[in-house]
């Protein structure tokens, strides 16, 4: 998306963050409809843009998605005249900026969890999410989650944040993770399965060399 400028980032970030909501709340497309109408008296000359989102509007939802986060130039143009943000209340913009946040949050989470290769029933251990919760973050974020639950979350990206800051290879952070650990006295990953994510954490604040097997060092040369 290297044509976008700033804005376009903004308005595709927040069109994913309304369209998330949208299967949440039954009146954000018949609002937004009446705003298009509005729009039509406002700016006739934009007709056919008004009446593609007319369509856009009243097609399967997986469609319309599709379409409006489309990262092309067309798809841009779509965002930039949306008819979205006039048809919500202050209120309603706050809750998108504030989903917008999750989202965020989710795909660090999300980058986390895959470059450590954890599993489901090992993220579902760590974070108290379900199985059926953490399958499906991938497309559908919660319109809410609440600070105990982010701080769930929040262990595994602390986890691979730190992980990475002391320089190790992405193969070095995975063996490690899953192998018995002289300065934890036992499995990393085990032990924040079994909830001690906290003390594993904490043992590795301010570490500057963690204590691996040879064979998993990174090969000089």
């Amino acid at each position: 998306m290297s044509s976008f400028n700033l804005s376009e980032q903004k308005a595709l970030v927040f069109h994913q963050a309304v369209l998330g909501l949208t299967r949440n709340n039954s009146e954000l497309i018949p609002h937004t409809l009446n705003e298009l109408n509005k729009l039509r008296d406002r700016k006739p000359e934009q007709a056919d843009l008004w009446n593609r989102w007319s369509a856009l509007l009243d097609a399967p939802f997986e469609k319309m998605s599709e379409i409006i986060l489309a990262d092309t130039p067309d798809g841009g143009l779509l965002r930039a005249n949306s008819p979205f943000m006039d048809a919500m209340s202050k209120t309603e913009r706050n809750l998108i900026w504030q989903h917008i946040g999750f989202l965020q949050f989710v795909r660090y989470y999300l980058e986390a969890v895959d470059d450590l290769a954890l599993e489901l029933p090992e993220q579902a251990a760590i974070t108290g999410f379900s199985l059926e919760e953490l399958a499906v973050l991938k497309t559908q974020v919660p319109a809410d989650i609440s600070a105990e639950r982010l701080d769930g979350l929040k262990q595994v990206i602390s986890l691979q944040k730190m992980l990475f800051g002391l320089n190790l290879d992405q193969k070095v952070r995975r063996n490690w993770l899953r192998h018995e650990s002289e300065t934890l006295k036992g499995v990393p990953l085990s032990l924040m399965v079994d909830g001690k994510a906290a003390y594993v954490l904490e043992s590795l604040t301010g570490v500057a060399q963690l204590t691996v097997r040879p064979e998993d060092m990174p090969r000089m040369g």
